[in-house]
């Protein structure tokens, strides 16, 4: 019986590297009329450039980009039970930066957390306050310097009225930590000491570009984030943490 063929297959070459080659080639002719006229070795430039094309062209057959073995990406469905045993208290202090297509916001954070509410103050660069957002059970209430109250049944809904830009509470309660919002599909990398280096949830990719060293007590906690969406684009820098376990003052 025959043995079957064996099927090779290489990856289509970009547009770039096929102009290199004709360049390459196309430039044997002007090579060997410079060797008749300067006694340049022409068979030897030919060469070189025979032994170029073909590391380019194998350079070129490579597979799609591996992601490092020392990063892990995990699919995670929703778990509902696990809303309250993740949901913990929590307080930082730190400094946030915003901007959209419209708005843009940078100054500091005051931000305490608990399961059933959220206190977060809003401070322009000079200290003075710009808005006092306050979820509990019944809803949230967005305070503003002058002062004026407005009200709404989401952090997100009301932020985006008022502020022009929209604070992912929901979400963000969760990803500050590390940790994913247990209500929606999300996919999360973390590396070999398994800590979280991406989430990828609710159109949104965050990134933990540093985090503070890992105590006895607890955890490594994240110290800058940066959070992306097609319209929008969040850094924060926690200068401050503290919960249940621990304090974490700012380097």
């Amino acid at each position: 019986m025959p043995r079957p063929k064996r099927e090779m297959r290489f990856n289509r070459q970009p547009s770039w590297l096929i102009d290199i080659i004709d360049k390459l080639f196309a430039g044997h002719a002007a090579i060997a009329k410079l060797s008749s006229m300067h006694g340049f070795c022409a068979e030897k430039i030919w060469r070189i450039q025979q032994w170029l094309c073909v590391c380019l062209i194998l350079t070129s057959c490579a597979g799609p980009e591996i992601r490092p073995a020392a990063i892990t990406a995990t699919i995670i469905p929703p778990a509902f039970e696990q809303q309250e045993s993740m949901d913990r208290f929590f307080m930082l202090v730190g400094r946030l930066a915003v901007k959209t297509d419209q708005q843009k916001f940078s100054g500091s954070v005051r931000w305490r957390h608990t399961a059933h509410e959220d206190e977060i103050y809003l401070f322009s660069p000079l200290g003075q306050v710009v808005a006092e957002i306050y979820r509990d059970r019944t809803g949230v209430r967005l305070t503003t310097s002058e002062p004026a109250i407005y009200r709404a049944a989401t952090a997100e809904q009301l932020t985006a009225q008022v502020l022009g830009w929209e604070l992912p509470l929901a979400g963000l309660r969760y990803w500050v930590r590390g940790r994913h919002f247990p209500m929606t599909v999300a996919e999360k990398d973390t590396d070999r000491d398994h800590r979280t280096v991406a989430i990828r949830q609710d159109g949104w990719q965050i990134a933990y570009l540093d985090y503070y060293p890992e105590q006895a007590a607890q955890s490594a906690l994240p110290r800058l984030l940066e959070f992306t969406r097609a319209d929008m684009k969040m850094k924060l820098v926690v200068d401050q943490w503290q919960n249940e376990h621990a304090t974490r003052p700012a380097k």
